[in-house]
Formats: structure tokens, C-alpha cells, sequence
């Protein structure tokens, strides 16, 4: 599971002490500074410990190396689907897409083979590939199969996602696609969700499902849920017997223009002389943000005022290679 820094983005890793178990920068991609909850050090319990804890991260299983469930529609009929990453390109290099004919990943829910992928549908420049699934109380996990070219990596298909809940399963829409909510992710006030849950399980917000989908001996139904902008004590039990917390909306950012690639870490990667977009998404209409952007040695900032529909759009321009970082601080909190 991937977990990133509430205030600078960057990826948090869970670390175990004798007595305690905390989130810190990554060891290899440490913090700065410029994060409020960095604390210098060797990595101990001051260093973005507890970040997660403290300020819950509102997540989907939206990393191009992880399995990840979007629930969405096909030809009119709502559907659960698994997305499973792509080949790099630097792996398959100069190799004909002719050898991926026998190369195949199989998809299992349990110990049950749904379906066999075609390492063709897996090839550089896809993204992700996308395969049908039935709702399903056990984990999905993948494996490969078949004949691979030496220069891939196969291990990347070694993958295990958790299964549904049958009280209920949260997804968030993200990049034009419903997206599952991380484990113990954060609900926003004023956010709109689905809900994938067996059909007796109603939400307390409550609305017509739009479908209902049989399978394992269950019926599912998908419903609409409007989360209220205002604290409501049934909302809040109810989200936390699904395992997430209710917390004020605060600003979030997203990028709109898709990345050439990915680390290996999931960052995404552009090439010099892209001029990337970035969606703000603001609290509430016509807030102002001040945006940061960090880079080698260098900072600038300037200020952003988001629209009546809460959005706002940030262009990012770097003459040369290297990381970068972009931050949204609002006129309270960051």
C-alpha cells in the first residue's frame, strides 16, 4: 500500500521500533524543511512521524504499479473492473511486440482463475490495462504465465489486492475514472462517492441504486452518496465502521495532463520542455491558495484564486532534468 506526506506529497514509509510503529519520509526520497512536518534527523520518530496519523490522506488505488478496482459503466451496465500495470518501455526496448503473443498474466479471486491477459494488452504507452471482474469477497491477485522476454521483470504482475467488504466498499472519482478508496483513507465533507455493497447494506444517505450486480451468492448494488458539508453523527459511524475518518475538505491537487512515465516508486516523469497542467481543487468557490513550486535549489510561489465550481488550474514549466515539487497552502492550513 502507498502511503504520501499530507503537507509535500512526497511518499511516507511505515517504520517499526521496539515500542512503536510510525510513518517517515522515504529513506532514498527524504523530506525537506519546506514540509511542516519535517523534522531533521536520522529517521527517527520526529521525521514526519505520524503524518498519516494526524492528518488522514484522502487516497485511491490510483499507483501505476499496484492492482487497483474502479467500478464504472460499460455499454450502459455497471461493472467492477482491475487495473494491472504496464510493461515499461525501457524493458521491452527493441524486442518485437510479436514475443508478447505467449507471454500472459493470469487474474485470480481466491484460488479461482478468472481470466488470462495477454501480455499485448500490457505493452508500453496502454498506462494500464483494465480487466472485468465480478464483485468478490476475497482478494484478486495476479501472477505471470507463459513465455516472457528476459529483459521484463516479471515480478511486477506478483501482485495481491483485498478483496470487497459486503457492508461496503468507498470510490472516489478520480482522473475521470471511480477509483477505490485506500484502506482507512479520508472522506471529505461535501465530496460525492459510490458505494459498491451487498444490496441489504443501505447507506444512510440514502438513494435509488443504479444497479445491482449477482455473483459468490450476493447481490451488489451501487449507490450515489452524497457525504453532507456539515458534520452529521450518523454519516461520521457509519463512514467509520468502513474504516475511514470524516474530515474537513482541504485542497487538493491532481495532474491533468498524463505523465510520459513512472519511477519506480509511482512519481510521475516528464521529459524536458513539457509543460505539464495541474487541477487544483479548491475547499470551497473563490478560495485563494498560495502555490510553491521547488525545485534543485530554487523555489518560486504565487498566488491562486479557484473559481465559483472550486477549480483552478496551475501550469508547471522546468528548463532542465531533475525533481520537482509542487505544494498548495491555503490562507489557514496547508
Amino acid at each position: 500500500m502507498r502511503y504520501t506526506c499530507p503537507t509535500c506529497g512526497l511518499l511516507l514509509e511505515l517504520r517499526r521500533g521496539e515500542q512503536l510503529e510510525y510513518f517517515a519520509h522515504w529513506r532514498n526520497l527524504p523530506g525537506t524543511s519546506d514540509c511542516e512536518l519535517f523534522s531533521p534527523g536520522d529517521g527517527g520518530h520526529g521525521e514526519a512521524a505520524h503524518a498519516t496519523l494526524r492528518r488522514p490522506v484522502a487516497g485511491v488505488e490510483d499507483s501505476p504499479l499496484e492492482l487497483g478496482l474502479v467500478l464504472g459503466q460499460v455499454d450502459g451496465r455497471w461493472g467492477l473492473g482491475l487495473r494491472l500495470p504496464e510493461i515499461p518501455s525501457d524493458e521491452l526496448g527493441q524486442t518485437s511486440l510479436g514475443t508478447l503473443r505467449s507471454a500472459l498474466v493470469d487474474v485470480y479471486s481466491g484460488g479461482d482463475r478468472l481470466i488470462r491477459v495477454s501480455a499485448l494488452d500490457l505493452r508500453p504507452g496502454v498506462g494500464a490495462a483494465r480487466v472485468d471482474v465480478l464483485p468478490s469477497l476475497r482478494a484478486f491477485r495476479t501472477q505471470p504465465s507463459g513465455s516472457w522476454p528476459n529483459t521484463v521483470d516479471t515480478d511486477r504482475w506478483q501482485l495481491e489486492s483485498r478483496g470487497l467488504e459486503a457492508t461496503g466498499v468507498l470510490f472516489r472519482l478520480r482522473r475521470g475514472e471511480w477509483m477505490r478508496l485506500l484502506a482507512e483513507s479520508a472522506v471529505h465533507h461535501g465530496e460525492s462517492l459510490l458505494l459498491l455493497a451487498e444490496a441489504r447494506c443501505t447507506p444512510p444517505v440514502f438513494s435509488e441504486p443504479h444497479a445491482q450486480i449477482s455473483s459468490g451468492g450476493l447481490k451488489w448494488a451501487v449507490w450515489d452518496v452524497q457525504i453532507p458539508s456539515e458534520p452529521d453523527d450518523r454519516i461520521t459511524s457509519w463512514l467509520s465502521r468502513l474504516g475511514h475518518d470524516l474530515v474537513p475538505r482541504p485542497w487538493s491537487l491532481e495532474l491533468a495532463t498524463p505523465a510520459r512515465a513512472h519511477s519506480s516508486r509511482g512519481v510521475p516523469v516528464f521529459w524536458v520542455g513539457d509543460s505539464p497542467v495541474i487541477t487544483l481543487e479548491a475547499p470551497q468557490p473563490a478560495a485563494t491558495a498560495l502555490v510553491a513550486f521547488y525545485s534543485d535549489s530554487n523555489s518560486d510561489s504565487a498566488g491562486v484564486s479557484a473559481s465559483q465550481s472550486r477549480v483552478a488550474h496551475v501550469g508547471v514549466e522546468k528548463p532542465n532534468a531533475g525533481p520537482t515539487r509542487l505544494t498548495v497552502v491555503s490562507e489557514r492550513s496547508a
